[in-house]
């Protein structure tokens, strides 16, 4: 018979960029999995929220991003003081009135903890939640390797970050020690399966005999650069295996497709729910430096290429790649080889300072 008496988790995030909401799924699936005591529901607050709140936390993040990315990575760095977070928490928190539907329809979850794997919902909605329910368990995960001030939300009771150079960023940023729990940043339960990646290139279909590079293609890139990184490594000596996965952009599937045929030594994908296993078969993977990719790779002891990080916190997430020997970060397509032979000649690899067996374990049990 299935528990009564199961603890109701909330778990908050906001589309704006994938890996919030790939932590809250993660977060999900464990406790689907391993809580029989645990209702976890997670809910996009872009799904429901006011559309002046969506393009305020959402919108302009993806342009700003997308088209402005060194005038973002200034923004980001001139707001990582203890005024200017507070100033934007306060600016956060006038978006409520607009978002009473929101704060109503949460409030009706009536959950026993909450859990945010964003900062903008945290400003925005912790004081609602603490003022209907004073007991309630506040929490936010850091997804990335960086403590920025903005997470220091002060209706928050306890802040999940990745590692002790994090906490000690947060704690320069003004959070109380006893606010801080060191827990890694959750990944999805499938990445801690172990696989033999012998046996996922037999079933995808990927010679044996060589090295596999897994090529995950950002929107920041064009078709040119990502048809000329591709013509690079399949002349790369010695010559590898190459997995390209276009990440759902159709262009970008039919560019390479197009431009590479009949290429015995590429396998082309539009998209997969199983980007797991195609980095457990591969020995690097190339891609842009989320928070959440980035732990991914750490997870499979996976070193990596970081292309042309977006200012900000992929550069500090680059920045703690490079700084812990676990991969190299470039600029441009046209570094692609250097960077292909620099990752072959690599000293091993030093450990990060916390690499948890397993996060979302650790998270959920501070709602014990």
């Amino acid at each position: 018979m299935a528990p009564t008496n199961k603890k109701k988790i909330l778990i908050l995030s906001m589309t704006a960029g994938s890996g919030h909401i790939r932590a809250a799924k993660a977060l999900v699936e464990y406790a689907e999995a391993n809580l029989p005591n645990v209702s976890a529901e997670h809910i996009n607050i872009s799904d429901i929220a006011n559309p002046l709140i969506k393009l305020f936390n959402q919108d302009i993040f993806k342009l700003s991003v997308e088209n402005w990315p060194k005038t973002w990575g200034k923004l980001y760095d001139a707001s990582d003081n203890k005024p200017m977070a507070s100033a934007l928490s306060r600016a956060a928190k006038l978006q409520k009135p607009f978002n009473l539907k929101l704060a109503a329809y949460l409030k009706s979850k009536d959950p026993n903890g909450v859990i945010f794997t964003y900062s903008a919902p945290a400003q925005m909605l912790a004081s609602t939640f603490r003022k209907y329910s004073p007991n309630i368990k506040l929490s936010l995960v850091v997804t990335d390797y960086h403590g920025h001030s903005f997470y220091n939300v002060p209706k928050i009771d306890k802040l999940f970050v990745p590692n002790q150079k994090v906490k000690d960023e947060l704690l320069r940023a003004g959070v109380e020690e006893e606010r801080i729990s060191i827990t890694g940043i959750p990944v999805n339960p499938r990445f801690y399966l172990k696989q033999d990646a012998s046996e996922l290139k037999a079933k995808y279909g990927l010679a044996a005999g060589r090295k596999t590079v897994l090529f995950m293609a950002s929107c920041l890139l064009s078709q040119p650069d990502l048809i000329d990184a591709v013509r690079q490594m399949l002349a790369f000596d010695p010559k590898i295996n190459l997995v390209f996965v276009a990440s759902g952009n159709k262009e970008f599937y039919e560019a390479i497709t197009g431009a590479f045929p009949s290429q015995e030594r590429l396998t082309v994908v539009n998209w997969t729910d199983a980007i797991d296993e195609y980095m457990k078969m591969s020995d690097v993977v190339i891609s842009k430096a989320g928070g959440l990719t980035v732990s991914e790779c750490l997870n499979l002891n996976k070193p990596m290429i970081l292309l042309d990080p977006i200012p900000g916190q992929e550069e500090r997430n680059a920045e703690f790649i490079e700084q812990n020997g676990l991969g190299v970060r470039i600029a441009s397509i046209r570094e692609i080889d250097r960077a292909l032979a620099k990752i072959g000649s690599l000293e091993e690899k030093k450990e990060p300072a916390v690499l948890p067996e397993n996060s979302c374990e650790k998270i959920f049990k501070y709602f014990e």
